[in-house]
């Protein structure tokens, strides 16, 4: 006798290598960042950034990452690469909109100027 449908697991979502090292790189261009990774309910690897008193939400949906803020689930940014996805997020949280790399930081998948690689 059957008593409902079992439905299987969703495919777990994982951060990728490249996402993990874009968080690292924000958390250190901002001191005051804080980050936290999680598995959430349905199996996906959630990113809790905490930045200028705010904490958005970052996963992995697919081939691209989103971030909501996490009080009103407000989308904030989408992306296909962690780069571009912390520079809108970025944007989104800092008052005065200065990138990272205004104020010294090192912006996710930048190379600074001095630094190129050889042959450019």
């Amino acid at each position: 006798m059957r008593h409902g449908v079992v439905l299987p697991f969703t495919a777990q979502q994982r951060l990728t290598r490249d996402d993990h090292a874009g968080l690292q790189r924000i958390a250190a261009a901002f001191p005051e960042a804080q980050i936290d990774i999680l598995i959430s309910r349905d199996r996906r690897e959630i990113a809790i950034l905490a930045l200028a008193g705010r904490h958005v939400w970052i996963r992995r949906e697919g081939t691209s990452l989103q971030a909501r803020d996490a009080s009103s689930g407000r989308l904030l940014a989408e992306a296909s690469c962690i780069g571009d996805l912390l520079a809108s997020v970025e944007h989104a949280l800092l008052p005065d909109g200065t990138p990272a790399r205004a104020r010294g930081g090192e912006f996710p998948h930048s190379t600074p100027p001095d630094q190129s690689p050889a042959g450019e």
